[in-house]
């Protein structure tokens, strides 16, 4: 279950981050701290950098790993943008007797309504 050469720390946090909270969190840091240390920054900029320069098989260029490269280094450098949200209220604000007291209220409104009737009499 635990890989060879594996610490007592890392086993630990491994038996304790399926029974609590806590060693889940553990297992976790644990889990980035080793990332971390095998995935340097240049690294990650030789990747992006490979992206930006792929290619396709036959020499042409990948431009889907290309746009996607540039995204990675666009959020890297400049930062995403803002995500903006739009919120609609869907409740109603009158209730179904203000909203049929209104249309009998309107002349052109009791005539569509009137013929509505008259067609499903």
């Amino acid at each position: 279950m635990h890989p060879k050469g594996s610490t007592l720390v890392q086993q630990t946090a491994h038996r304790k981050a399926a029974t609590t909270r806590e060693g889940r969190q553990l297992f976790a840091n644990t889990t980035m701290d080793a990332i971390i240390v095998a995935i340097t920054p240049e690294s990650v900029a030789s990747a992006i950098c490979d992206a930006l320069m792929a290619t396709l098989k036959d020499g042409t260029p990948d431009h889907r790993t290309r746009i996607e490269g540039a995204k990675l280094f666009l959020n890297y450098s400049v930062g995403l943008p803002v995500q903006r949200t739009e919120t609609i209220d869907l409740t109603p604000k009158e209730s179904p007797k203000d909203i049929m007291d209104r249309l009998l209220a309107n002349p052109a409104a009791r005539a569509v309504l009137r013929q509505i009737l008259d067609e499903r009499a």
